[in-house]
């Protein structure tokens, strides 16, 4: 950590609305005394707009504005609103500097970045603008990875809807953006996600390229891994899968809280009962009678359904399980090299 230097010359007389602002900027200002190195250089130095009033205070040369109009209410508003943005963003890129993440050497201001700052100059609500914040800093860290779409499609949502995607919507669909949760649970929660354009009605189809590998699909920290020959799917009236924006979004915020385990099995346990082997591998392909799984999860490999595997290393379902697997002939072809057993789908 390295400390700054902070002088601010305060008004002879402070009313209400100058008070709070100034109470606001000392919270924020205490969070940006305390950056690691390169991320409080980026602040003090890149000569970014929406850094611009923060490094003023950090430098000693910042004024302290005083509301007489309702344009000059509206633009402490603002003001405010830009320098809760700038701390969250801070803070994100102070995250990223200590989990060993590359910044860029400064930020440039773009399009896309003022059109974030011009969406979150509307809201002053904390949580919402920590929305905005974590937009903003993976489009200055990765440029033109948010969209002009996403940001306007962002602009019509308040914070309410923002925490249902995150805690509702988001956790429980795959990297490839298949909602895999109990829709009748959730239902409130894809219904509003529909009506903002996040997630659409779709027959979801995941079909194997290889017949000696399993598909693997991510969610949240927990792995599926689909047993081979078998095709991955939905009814059109099931399936849920976000839209491309919605995806955009989701890498960039993320999403809070932790999944239901119970609740993310019977949605896939509703979904395995129509799924049959791929008919290209139909003839190629025999289980044995014993095998009833189309499908197991695990987190850190290890597994975590079903019960009878619960605890076991995710290589024993290979070397136990798909081991008894009866291949015809004319099989070998579609097969993938044994290094490469278990391989995400994307």
């Amino acid at each position: 950590m390295v400390e700054a230097n902070l002088n601010i010359n305060l008004p002879e007389k402070v009313d209400k609305k100058t008070g709070q602002m100034l109470e606001n900027l000392s919270e924020g200002l205490a969070s940006l005394m305390k950056l690691p190195e390169q991320t409080l250089n980026i602040v003090k130095n890149t000569g970014n707009t929406l850094f611009c009033v923060p490094a003023a205070y950090l430098h000693g040369q910042a004024e302290i504005i005083k509301a007489k109009s309702f344009a000059e209410a509206n633009y402490i508003r603002r003001e405010r609103s830009q320098c809760l943005l700038a701390v969250n963003v801070a803070e994100n890129l102070a995250e990223k500097e200590n989990n060993g993440e590359d910044l860029p050497p400064n930020i440039e201001d773009t399009d896309n970045l003022f059109s974030i700052q011009n969406a979150a100059s509307e809201t002053t609500d904390e949580d919402f603008i920590k929305f905005w914040a974590r937009l903003y800093t993976e489009e200055a860290c990765k440029p033109n990875t948010v969209s002009k779409k996403a940001i306007n499609l962002c602009r019509d949502l308040d914070k309410n809807v923002v925490k249902m995607l995150e805690e509702d919507v988001f956790p429980y669909c795959d990297n490839q953006g298949y909602f895999l949760g109990n829709k009748i649970k959730r239902l409130e929660g894809l219904r509003i996600a529909k009506e903002y354009g996040f997630i659409q009605t779709a027959d979801i189809t995941s079909r194997p390229l290889f017949l000696d590998v399993m598909v693997v699909h991510k969610i949240s920290q927990y792995t599926i891994h689909v047993f081979p020959g078998y095709v991955f799917s939905t009814d059109a009236l099931s399936g849920r899968i976000l839209t491309n924006t919605a995806l955009e979004i989701r890498k960039c915020i993320g999403f809070r809280g932790n999944i239901d385990l119970n609740e993310l099995i019977q949605g896939l346990e509703d979904y395995a009962k129509y799924w049959e082997v791929d008919e290209k591998f139909t003839n190629l392909i025999k289980y044995p009678q014993e095998i009833k799984q189309k499908f197991f999860i695990s987190e850190n490999d290890i597994i975590v359904y079903p019960e009878e595997f619960k605890g076991k290393h995710s290589a024993y379902i290979e070397n136990e399980i798909i081991g008894k697997i009866i291949y015809e002939k004319g099989a070998e072809k579609y097969f993938f090299p044994k290094y490469m057993k278990f391989k995400e789908q994307k």
